[in-house]
C-alpha cells in the first residue's frame, strides 16, 4: 500500500558560542569543554516529504560533502532504521548558514531533520531513542534537539538550560576562510605543548599567548546577571586562530569603534560574532565591515525551538 504524501518544514538556526573553554584531551581523544551555546535568527530552512514506496532517498541543496556523508542523510538512515520504517523521502535544504565557520549548520540541519521526521511518525519513538541517534551524529547535534541557550560541558554531551535572552543584537562576520574543526584541536594542542616546554618568566607570556586561562567566570550566573559589556566569557581558540588569521583583529577593532559591548570567535571559527545593545549598532559596524567580507549579518537570539509546520 503506498504512503499518503505529507510535508513537514522548519528551519534549523546557526548557533555562537559566547563562551567556549577547552580543557584537558580525554583517553578517548576528545577534549573536555564548557561553553554557552545560543540559537540565532540566521537559518536553513528545510522541508522533508514522504514519498511512494521504494522511491528511496533524495536530498536537494547546496552542500560540499557528498549526499552520503551529509549529516542528513545520516539522520534520515538512523531514525528510519530505529523506527523500522523505509527510507522513502526527498529533503530539500536552502541553505543560509555558512559552511565550515563554527555556526553548527550541519548540525543544526541533521536536528530539524529528525524533529521533522518525529513530527510526521509521532509514534514511532520516543524522546529518548531521538536525544541516542542525535548524539551518535555528532556532539553539537543533541543541543539543537534540546534548548534555545544551554551550557554545554564533557565533550558536548551533557546540557544544561538557560532562559534565554534577547536584549541584544548580534553583528556576525564570515572571513573568506574556513577553519577545520580537527586543525584548530590541532593549532591549540600544540601551541599548549610548546608552552609547557619552555622555562623562565617567559611562560607566563606564553600560557596568555595560547588561550590557556584559568577559569574565571560562572558561565549561567554571568549571562543573567551582567551586562554584555561585563562579560568575562572567553574563546580558547581565539588566540592561536589570531596569530594565523590577521582578518580578526581589523573585524574585532571596527566592531569596538562602532560600539561593540563584547565580541568573540564561534566556535573553532571562522565565523567571529560581536555584540551590541542595538539593531542601530550593530548595523553601524555591517556598513564598514560589509565592503571587506563576503558574509556580514546583523541577526538576533532566539529564545526557543522553531515551529514545526506540517501539510
Amino acid at each position: 500500500m503506498a504512503w499518503r504524501s505529507e510535508r513537514a518544514h522548519t528551519v534549523a538556526p546557526a548557533k555562537i558560542n559566547l563562551h567556549l573553554e577547552i580543557l584537558g584531551k580525554r583517553p578517548d581523544g576528545f577534549h573536555d569543554l564548557v561553553s554557552i551555546f545560543i540559537m540565532t535568527s540566521l537559518s536553513d530552512e528545510i522541508e522533508i516529504r514522504t514519498e511512494k514506496r521504494g522511491a528511496g532517498f533524495r536530498l536537494s541543496g547546496k552542500f560540499s560533502c557528498p549526499v552520503d556523508q551529509n549529516l542528513i542523510t545520516k539522520a534520515v538512515n538512523a531514525f528510519c532504521i530505529k523506527a523500522g520504517i523505509p527510507v522513502d523521502f526527498s529533503v530539500r535544504v536552502k541553505k543560509r548558514i555558512p559552511e565550515g565557520a563554527g555556526l553548527g549548520g550541519g548540525s543544526s540541519d541533521a536536528a530539524a531533520i529528525l524533529r521533522l521526521l518525529s513530527g510526521l511518525f509521532p509514534d514511532r519513538l520516543p524522546e529518548k531513542e531521538l536525544f541516542l541517534i542525535a548524539a551518535s551524529l555528532g556532539s553539537d547535534v543533541l543541543f539543537f534537539l534540546t534548548y534555545a541557550a544551554a551550557i554545554v560541558e564533557g565533550r558536548g554531551d551533557r546540557i544544561t538550560q538557560m532562559a534565554s535572552r534577547a536584549d541584544f543584537a548580534i553583528l556576525l562576520c564570515v572571513p573568506e576562510f574556513s577553519v577545520s574543526t580537527k586543525q584548530a584541536y590541532s593549532w591549540l594542542d600544540n601551541a599548549r605543548e610548546n608552552t609547557i616546554q619552555e622555562k623562565s618568566a617567559g611562560i607566563v607570556k606564553s600560557v596568555k599567548k595560547a588561550g590557556i586561562k584559568v577559569p574565571v567566570v560562572d558561565p549561567k550566573q554571568d549571562f543573567w546577571e551582567k551586562n554584555p559589556g561585563q562579560w568575562q566569557f572567553f574563546n580558547s581558540f581565539y588566540p592561536v586562530m589570531q596569530e594565523r588569521f590577521m582578518e580578526y583583529m581589523l573585524i574585532e577593532e571596527e566592531m569596538k569603534k562602532a560600539g561593540a559591548c563584547f565580541s568573540t570567535l564561534s566556535g573553532s571559527g571562522s565565523a567571529f560574532a560581536g555584540i551590541f545593545s542595538g539593531r542601530k549598532e550593530a548595523q553601524k559596524a555591517k556598513n564598514a565591515l560589509s565592503r571587506l567580507l563576503w558574509f556580514c549579518k546583523v541577526i538576533s537570539p532566539i529564545t526557543r525551538l522553531p515551529k514545526i509546520h506540517l501539510w
